[in-house]
């Protein structure tokens, strides 16, 4: 008797961010900050992001896909962190400019 084994060789992880905001300049700006880095990406790799607004909040959808292996799964968390780090410095930046310019 014959016995084969399958062993899953790649996958595909997907991780969705969310950032929602009452501040629809914040969400506008980061969505400028992150374009330039969402125009090219490492192989196996998609981002999609649109940015949604209704009368209260303003969203930042963000979706990194990767076709991976277990290789690949630190480039695409290196690119989540990335959208994390940016995001709080463009929440950092605008506080600031709203602080020397005496905006509330």
């Amino acid at each position: 008797m014959k016995s084969s084994s399958v062993w899953l060789t790649s996958m595909v992880i997907s991780s969705r961010l969310r950032i929602v905001s009452d501040k629809p300049e914040f969400v506008k700006s980061l969505a400028k900050a992150l374009k330039p880095d969402n125009l090219t990406v490492p192989p196996k790799m998609r981002i999609e992001d649109r940015v949604s607004r209704n009368s209260s909040t303003a969203t930042y959808i963000v979706e990194v896909t990767v076709d991976c292996t277990a290789k690949d799964f630190d480039s695409l968390r290196g690119t989540l962190d990335e959208i994390q780090t940016l995001t709080a410095m463009v929440k950092n930046t605008l506080k600031k400019v709203k602080a020397v310019s005496g905006v509330a």
